[in-house]
């Protein structure tokens, strides 16, 4: 499911890339050769604005800095959420939706009991964004450069996601987590410990019970 999602999303970015350059040179006449846009520089166009600080060279080496670690899936930094949000507000608005939707994520492998829950999770995961790209994708109402927008931002989150679930195996959370084989085994172990005490319990009381007998008895023939 990871390769199919990151697949469609590769593919489909791709696409919509060249359908909007395309679109841009019949709109302008230009039909000559030019570089290639890719989406993640067509999201970046998209998230500037007029009304933002002029960029320096350090600014903007830092904002790629920054797009960089998001496409890598990589959590930022409060010094630099805090620079995205005075030098790239929109920008800004996607790396907090990115990072909610990791901690929340992080918060549910936590409470996974066993590895095969963790693969669930992550394969739901998939599941979720590939649906949303498809909704996305069939979406007529949708202009196709907001698509883009859309995709791109799933791609985003999904691959943040994917780096959270790196981080928990590499933290070796998930190397201690039982196979469901191994839990059932411990559970019944355990229930038969229960009842193996519950027994010896039982035997006590008996044992107990009659001595107390046996003592009355030996009182009444006195």
């Amino acid at each position: 499911m990871n390769i199919m999602m990151i697949s469609s999303l590769n593919t489909y970015t791709k696409n919509m890339s060249m359908q909007m350059k395309w679109q841009q040179k019949k709109a302008s006449g230009d039909y000559g050769a030019s570089k290639t846009t890719s989406a993640n520089q067509k999201l970046a166009e998209q998230t500037e604005g007029p009304m933002l600080p002029e960029k320096t060279d350090e600014s903007v080496q830092e904002l790629n800095k920054i797009r960089t670690k998001l496409n890598t899936g990589k959590s930022l930094t409060s010094s630099e959420m805090k620079f995205l949000e005075k030098h790239d507000p929109q920008m800004y608005k996607k790396a907090k939706e990115i990072e909610m939707e990791r901690q929340a994520y992080e918060q549910e492998l936590k409470r996974c009991k066993t590895k095969e829950e963790v693969q669930r999770l992550k394969m739901s995961k998939a599941a979720s964004a590939l649906s949303t790209v498809n909704e996305v994708k069939n979406n007529p109402n949708i202009p196709e450069g907001k698509k883009l927008e859309l995709i791109v931002q799933e791609h985003l989150k999904f691959t943040a996601v994917t780096k959270a679930t790196q981080d928990f195996v590499d933290s070796g959370h998930y190397s201690k987590l039982p196979s469901e084989v191994e839990q059932q085994k411990a559970e019944k172990d355990l229930e038969e410990a229960k009842k193996a005490e519950q027994n010896i319990t039982d035997k006590t009381d008996d044992v107990q019970v009659q001595a107390e007998e046996d003592e009355e008895d030996t009182v009444s023939d006195s």
